[in-house]
C-alpha cells in the first residue's frame, strides 16, 4: 500500500468496512449519485458533479462539509472508475490537505462488503499536522458513521 512508503507523521489512513444487503450495482449507484450523499453522509451541506450526467474519469466533485463548526469547501477529481466495483476520488491540487477516498466493493452471498479507504496527506496542512490525532479520530468515526448510514438507508429501501 502506496501510504506505508509516506511519512506516519504526514499521512493519515483509514480502512473500514461494512456488509450491505443489496447487489453491487446499487450500492455503487448510490456511491456514484453526487448531489445525493445527504442522505448518508451528515456532514455534507452541498454537493455538485461537473459535468452532470454519467460520471467518468476526470469528473469534478465540489462538496462542502460542516467541518468543527465551519464550512470546508473540497474539489476532487475521479481518478479511477470500474463500475459497480471501484470508484477513487482525489482532491484537486488547490485543496488542503490532500484527500484520497477508494470506495472498493466486492460481491458476496449476502450482498455487497463496502470497504472505504481514506488517505489524508497533511504536508502542506501546518495547522492539521499539528492537530494529526484529532483529525485523524474524526475521519475515523466519520467513514464508520457514514458507513452505518449508507447501510441503514440502503436496506430500508
Amino acid at each position: 500500500m502506496v501510504a506505508h512508503s509516506w511519512n506516519p507523521y504526514i499521512m493519515i489512513t483509514v480502512e473500514e468496512s461494512i456488509l450491505i444487503d443489496r447487489p453491487p450495482e446499487q450500492v455503487f449507484a448510490r456511491l456514484a449519485s453526487f448531489g445525493n450523499r445527504a442522505s448518508w453522509t451528515v456532514e455534507v451541506l452541498e454537493e455538485t458533479q461537473s459535468p452532470p450526467g454519467a460520471i467518468h474519469i476526470g469528473t469534478r466533485v465540489t462538496q462542502v462539509y460542516n467541518i468543527f463548526g465551519g464550512r470546508v469547501r473540497i474539489t476532487s477529481q475521479i481518478t479511477e472508475l470500474e463500475p459497480d466495483r471501484k470508484l477513487t476520488l482525489r482532491s484537486t491540487p488547490e485543496t488542503l490537505p490532500s484527500l484520497q477516498w477508494t470506495y472498493l466493493l466486492e460481491p458476496v452471498v449476502d450482498g455487497t462488503r463496502l470497504t472505504i479507504f481514506v488517505q489524508i496527506d497533511l504536508r502542506g496542512a501546518i495547522i492539521l499536522s499539528l492537530l494529526r490525532p484529532l483529525v485523524a479520530w474524526r475521519r475515523r468515526t466519520g467513514v464508520r458513521k457514514r458507513l452505518q448510514n449508507l447501510k441503514r438507508v440502503m436496506e430500508s429501501r
